[in-house]
């Protein structure tokens, strides 16, 4: 699942993908 994938970033790199992946987790539990 990711969705950052098509938001307007170029091909996903790992680095960005493990980033991604930390954000999509903290931001629901912050909300």
């Amino acid at each position: 699942g990711h969705v950052f994938a098509g938001e307007g970033y170029p091909t996903p790199t790992d680095q960005r993908y493990c980033i991604n992946s930390i954000s999509l987790r903290l931001e629901p539990k912050e909300s």
